[in-house]
């Protein structure tokens, strides 16, 4: 054993860049009190305050160590685990628990192939891979607290998630109006420019109605529309080849003529059923009609 005062200066709990110093201390000391062994050894170095796992040969090991209640847990399900040391003491043959009153450290070797370890306590830890291909993942990552050597994969990203599928295009509708408003003419004709989209599943053939918006039927034409007149200002048969764009006049029921003449400007609904190839659909579109100007 080491002189008493060279001993109580090794003993000494190191952080940071000098983190190295207080990992050679700790495998020389484990190197005396864990006797070489088949099978996995886990124990407390309590002069070093240190709990210390070491892997046998020949295993593929996959160990962890976590802190709960005061008690550590080391798990390995590939390895035999032999409890020494430090009140220690073996749940079963994977797992051993150990008092954490001592601890400030930890140290694993794990020897050779391909091992993997995760440290899921805080407690600043020392990994020593050995040979083979190696992953450890910690909960902490600074240098301060966690020192691996001969270790291929430490703390690597998890993988990134598929991209979400991408969202299915946004259909617009087959035949749209090109303009929000437009002017009757003296002659109750409204001129509506009108196109057919390219991507339509056919030509663009069916009825075009204007409607009185709901807000603003009054009292009396709601009252119409109730006894099965609805509010119908103008309706006009179209047909129109995909890709193409033409304008079209629809002539405004008495009734639609003298609304907008009193009102002078007035919100529609113009709602467009087509048939395209036995395929039928509705949309609708809102349209402000103004009144001709006054001579």
């Amino acid at each position: 054993m080491a002189h008493p005062s060279r001993a109580r200066a090794s003993a000494t709990i190191l952080a940071g860049p000098r983190l190295a110093l207080l990992v050679i201390s700790v495998v020389a000391a484990l190197l005396v009190v864990v006797p070489a062994a088949c099978a996995a050894t886990v124990g407390v170095n309590t002069y070093y305050k240190t709990l210390y796992y070491m892997a046998g040969t020949g295993e593929t090991n996959n160990v962890s160590v976590s802190l709960a209640s005061g008690t550590f847990t080391v798990s390995d399900p590939v390895a035999n685990i032999t409890a020494q040391y430090g009140g220690c003491t073996v749940s079963d043959a994977h797992h051993v628990t150990c008092p954490s009153t001592y601890v400030k450290w930890i140290y694993v070797s794990t020897s050779d192939l391909d091992d993997t370890v995760a440290i899921q306590t805080a407690t600043p830890a020392t990994v020593n891979c050995g040979t083979g291909t190696d992953t450890v993942t910690s909960v902490v990552t600074t240098s301060d607290y966690l020192a691996p050597s001969n270790c291929e994969s430490v703390n690597a990203p998890a993988a990134a998630p598929p991209p979400p599928p991408p969202a299915p295009p946004v259909l617009s509708a087959p035949l749209l109006i090109g303009k929000t408003s437009a002017t009757m003419s003296a002659a109750g004709k409204v001129s509506l420019p009108l196109s057919c989209d390219q991507a339509a599943s056919g030509d663009c053939t069916g009825t075009l109605v204007i409607k009185l918006a709901h807000s603003t039927a009054g009292k009396s034409d709601v009252t119409a529309s109730r006894r099965g007149a609805p509010n119908i200002l103008g309706r006009k048969e179209i047909s129109l080849a995909k890709g193409k764009k033409k304008n079209v006049n629809v002539s405004m029921s008495s009734r639609g003529r003298g609304f907008v003449t009193r009102h002078r400007r007035v919100r529609t609904t113009v709602v467009i059923k087509l048939n395209q190839g036995g395929k039928v659909s509705t949309n609708s579109q809102a349209l402000t009609i103004k009144a001709p100007r006054k001579r």
